[in-house]
């Protein structure tokens, strides 16, 4: 076409005859949805099994850029989401069905465009280990001569009971005073290898440990007793 909405002239002949009828067709060019491809959807797994649990509307936004009236459906592979069939239900988290990782299509429509115009962006569906962890046993210190049940601790003595076996390069060892702490990954103890207990004789320290090379940095909470 040589511009948006050019008349075309049709005639349609009769062969035997001759005979004909002329009507006219318009050509319209639609725009359509402008589409962004999402960063990848991550997820830790806590028994690293390669399955997970994604809520897929999550980013949405991101690929609409937060445009009005853009509609976006999921599909499990890029022949449906150009068919717009087998949508997947997002009103239910989605289970990846390929293992660790996924590719899924996301199909974007506008309510306002009368004829079947989309654009289709792949999604990623990463699932990213944690840490496997042996829960420790006590870490314990004989008191000095005061009896005052208040001793220093050397907490990362611990650290390889903790992974039993797994490569100490590929995690991060913290340790807490409070399981809060821990979850929100603030107020680490600065000093782990010469913490000074604050409740006398007995003490629940928290661990949080991180795997490294996760993106999503996926962690996993221990306890540990002074």
């Amino acid at each position: 076409n040589t511009s948006n909405g050019q008349i075309i002239h049709v005639r349609v002949e009769a062969i035997e005859t001759g005979c004909y009828s002329l009507t006219t067709l318009e050509l319209v060019v639609e725009q359509a949805p402008i589409a962004f491809t999402p960063q990848d959807l991550r997820y830790c797994d806590p028994d690293n099994d390669g399955f997970g649990v994604f809520t897929l509307t999550t980013v949405n936004n991101e690929i609409t850029g937060g445009a009005p009236g853009l509609q976006v459906t999921y599909h499990e592979t890029e022949v449906n989401a150009e068919n717009g069939v087998n949508a997947i239900d997002t009103s239910i988290d989605y289970n990846n069905i390929v293992i660790d990782e996924q590719i899924l299509y996301a199909r974007v429509e506008s309510a306002t465009i009368a004829t079947n115009c989309a654009t289709i962006v792949a999604l990623r569906l990463v699932v990213e280990p944690t840490p496997q962890l042996v829960a420790p046993t006590a870490l314990e210190v004989c008191d000095d001569i005061s009896a005052d049940g208040i001793a220093i601790f050397n907490l990362t003595l611990k650290d390889a009971e903790l992974l039993n076996g797994q490569d100490a390069t590929q995690y991060i060892v913290n340790y807490y005073e409070t399981e809060a702490n821990a979850a929100t990954a603030s107020n680490a103890i600065s000093t782990p290898t010469a913490y000074t207990n604050t409740e006398a004789f007995t003490q629940t320290i928290w661990v949080r440990v991180e795997d490294n090379m996760t993106l999503e940095g996926c962690y996993k909470l221990t306890s540990l007793e002074l």
